[in-house]
């Protein structure tokens, strides 16, 4: 039977040079496998039952068009089957009423976020047929060009997703494209909030010229201007890195290939950072050469030794000419250590104490590196001295992982409050102790599920109100609807519950009050177990 036609949004965005038109008809190959991609039926779950034989049947949908998945790979626990023309799938001789059907095909994802990694059982009632959505793939797709349109090949794409868990936000790598002959690329992503940049190797032309990096939005860490793209979405997005004459900076180092190669990152005035490829110099392997357009930069050099990780940083104005003798020295990156202590007041007599490794303590940079990665720094040991983080300069914030019954209740660096405010690391500033506090003295929350009048297994979010190194906790409640977590911090909390995990930092207010009609607070005192009834965000409640 022949596919209806689905019109899929289509978007423009030109960074650089004049707005160009994509054509909304471009077709889409979908190269996105989904074989572990699994759908879910939004049926209610609850405990099944033994029953006589039935027929379960149901149907395939495209969510974004409601037309059915022809040939769609469907589940039911050791059985498969494909779907017809129609999107039709059947199981004959189900002997129970609760059970997961997973369903799967190229170009599609589980859920609008596709992040499938948790399955819900469901109920079936025999006679009652089921509709199981799946999500198309997104589409970012364009060309990078010079000022004069001229496609320009072998730029790097890099897409970068907006993501949040238990630890905060971050932009991961979502996929990177390179561009060919004619400067196109094409990138297929799950829905979500996307960051592109374009970047080359640095150098065109016989060295004469660079060009620029360049990202869409052009704060490449904006989380507000960044492309939002509901399934099934198209956006072009036309890049156009600008072009300068470069000039060459020699650098004369303390360090030789011996000790490493560094990674250069040139940071101008206006905040724009560019990748520096180092060129060593012939039979003299502390002197190193860039390219650089006019400008006053702040170069800062990491590398990774025999030593750690050592730096360096200098300083220099480039205008009109090559710049030679420039002096990069090098320190090692300070060490942090940590000491831990027990809060006064908790028996430790028959307690083991920690380490604090365990703890899953890490610093995040709160900035992006010259490729826009976000860096994290675990605990580390070294011999004869005391775990502590080893961090180049920088500025970080203090992370824990929510597990086990310890938690941090109070973390200090030099007088600064690690659980509000970041922790500095400048070159040659030397190293202090981060000295953590921590407690067993924890408190639950347990009760139930329920999507209207029927209990269901959720996602159950703990957001803390008050300081936290773990602002935002997460469970997964039972099949049943039922859900009991403890080793909770004492303190406030706003509890939500979902039926798909949340791709949004429920620590910011607007984000939350899309779900306030849903949203409980409540406060966790130690050794006391709260007890709550909440209702569910479904999963066709969730924002898109």
């Amino acid at each position: 039977m022949a596919q209806p036609l689905v019109l899929l949004m289509f978007l423009a965005v030109v960074v650089g040079g004049r707005a160009q038109t994509g054509t909304g008809g471009q077709r889409r190959t979908q190269t996105q496998t989904s074989s572990s991609q699994n759908i879910t039926s939004p049926l209610s779950t609850t405990s099944g039952s033994t029953t006589d034989p039935f027929e379960l049947r149901g149907r395939v949908l495209n969510a974004r068009s409601n037309v059915p998945i022809a040939r769609a790979l469907v589940k039911l626990g050791q059985r498969a089957v494909l779907t017809n023309q129609d999107g039709v799938f059947t199981f004959p001789q189900v002997t129970s009423t609760a059970g997961t059907l997973v369903a799967s095909k190229p170009g599609y994802y589980a859920s609008p976020s596709g992040n499938d990694t948790y399955l819900p059982s469901q109920t079936f009632v025999p006679g009652t047929p089921v509709d199981l959505l799946v999500y198309p793939e997104a589409l970012i797709a364009g060309t990078v060009a010079n000022a004069a349109g001229e496609g320009l090949p072998n730029f790097t794409v890099t897409v970068r997703r907006s993501s949040y868990d238990e630890n905060g936000h971050h932009w991961t790598q979502a996929g990177t494209a390179r561009t060919d002959s004619a400067g196109a690329y094409r990138q297929a992503v799950p829905a979500g909030d996307y960051t592109v940049q374009a970047r080359s190797n640095g150098r065109t032309r016989g060295d004469s010229e660079i060009y620029l990096p360049v990202s869409v939005p052009a704060d490449s860490g904006s989380i507000a201007d960044a492309l939002h793209l509901r399934p099934g979405d198209q956006v072009q997005v036309n890049l156009r890195p600008e072009s300068r004459k470069a000039y060459v900076v020699t650098l004369t180092s303390d360090s030789d290939a011996t000790r490493g190669f560094p990674r250069l990152v040139a940071y101008n005035t206006s905040g724009l950072a560019i990748p520096a490829t180092p060129i060593p110099e012939r039979g003299d392997p502390g002197t190193l050469r860039v390219l650089l357009p006019n400008g006053t930069y702040r170069l800062v050099a990491t590398m990774q030794a025999r030593e750690g990780t050592m730096e360096g940083e200098a300083h220099v104005t480039v205008a009109g000419r090559d710049v030679d003798g420039v002096s990069l020295h090098y320190s090692q990156a300070p060490r942090l250590p940590v000491e831990l202590a027990v809060e006064p007041g908790v028996a430790t007599d028959s307690l083991t104490i920690p380490a604090a490794r365990s703890l899953g303590l890490m610093l995040v940079s709160t900035v992006t590196n010259g490729d826009g990665v976000e860096q994290n720094f675990p605990l580390t040991s070294a011999q004869g001295q005391p775990d502590g983080f080893a961090v180049p300069v920088g500025s970080y914030r203090l992370q824990a992982r929510a597990n086990g019954q310890w938690y941090v209740t109070a973390a200090d660096y030099g007088g600064t409050n690690l659980l509000t405010d970041n922790l500095t690391v400048a070159l040659g500033g030397g190293a202090q102790t981060v000295r953590i506090r921590i407690s067993n003295q924890t408190a639950a929350v347990s009760g139930s599920v329920m999507l209207g009048d029927q209990p269901v297994q959720a996602f159950l979010y703990f957001v803390a109100t008050s300081p936290s190194a773990t602002p935002v906790l997460m469970s997964r409640g039972n099949a049943d609807g039922t859900f009991n977590r403890g080793n909770l911090p004492p303190g406030d909390y706003r509890v939500l519950a979902t039926q798909q995990k949340v791709q949004a930092d429920l620590r910011d207010p607007a984000t939350i009050s899309r779900f306030l009609g849903k949203v409980q607070t409540v406060t966790l005192t130690a050794g006391a177990t709260q007890t709550l009834t909440l209702q569910a965000v479904g999963a066709l409640e969730m924002p898109q």
